[in-house]
């Protein structure tokens, strides 16, 4: 069944054409040795349904990984289980609202493209997310060589506040509001920047590291990251009060 067929929500231009060639190179592919035993033509309904956020980021990582290998098949196969968000993105995305929704949809969807060739290898943790706000990034045309955002998995408890359904679309929810907030300047680049490398330090002793690496003490670097975190839930719960609703 395709994507088109299971969502017609889904449906325009550019998700028919994506599907259409998936399909193409899916035909005469077999399927990739990460994969196990889940065929690749079943591995769309897996991704989404059945597979813990665990098995989500490494089967995203593997794929990523075969595509900047120049495998144009993983390419898609990524495109194609983002192709739900991208529609989303495209509605709700403040650079893409202007434009007809099927323009919409195409620009979302390629950012998705470019999202997954360009996807920095050595990130090897919250893949799906960080994909997520590299594409919403491209999207919004602030995104510069070497000013990547990441996520982690439990930094900002304000996400719970806000009802995230569910812990494997968390992240993405999570970077859905970090774009937000720069799009609605609220915290800078190097306020997001700062406070996902923060919180994306694997263990207290990784902190030094990173707060070295910006040119801070550990203190500072804890303390700014505070600021900042409260400066975000203030906001969001400001906009939550004033519209009803997130």
């Amino acid at each position: 069944m395709t994507i088109t067929q299971t969502n017609p929500r889904n449906y325009a231009p550019s998700v028919r054409a994506i599907e259409d060639m998936w399909a193409d190179q899916s035909a005469t592919a077999g399927t990739y040795p990460f994969l196990g035993a889940i065929a690749l033509e079943d591995l769309h309904e897996h991704f989404l349904h059945s597979a813990s956020a665990e098995e989500k980021d490494r089967i995203l990582y593997a794929l990523l990984s075969e595509s900047a290998a120049g495998d144009d098949l993983a390419t898609l196969t990524v495109v194609r289980l983002f192709i739900a968000k991208a529609v989303r993105l495209a509605r709700s995305c403040t650079a893409l609202r202007s434009l007809p929704h099927t323009e919409a949809v195409s620009c979302s969807i390629a950012a998705f493209w470019e999202a997954a060739r360009a996807y920095p290898l050595h990130r090897k943790s919250k893949t799906a997310a960080n994909l997520y706000l590299n594409a919403m990034e491209i999207i919004d045309r602030q995104r510069v060589a070497g000013a990547e955002v990441f996520l982690a998995q439990d930094a900002l408890d304000w996400a719970v506040e806000r009802g995230a359904p569910t812990e494997s679309n968390a992240d993405q929810d999570l970077a859905e509001v970090l774009m937000w907030a720069l799009e609605t300047e609220i915290l800078s680049r190097d306020e997001v920047t700062l406070m996902s490398r923060y919180y994306l330090a694997p263990n207290p002793q990784s902190l030094h590291t990173r707060a070295a690496e910006l040119g801070l003490s550990k203190f500072a670097f804890q303390k700014r990251a505070s600021r900042i975190r409260i400066k975000l839930i203030a906001a969001v719960r400001q906009h939550v009060q004033n519209e009803g609703t997130w």
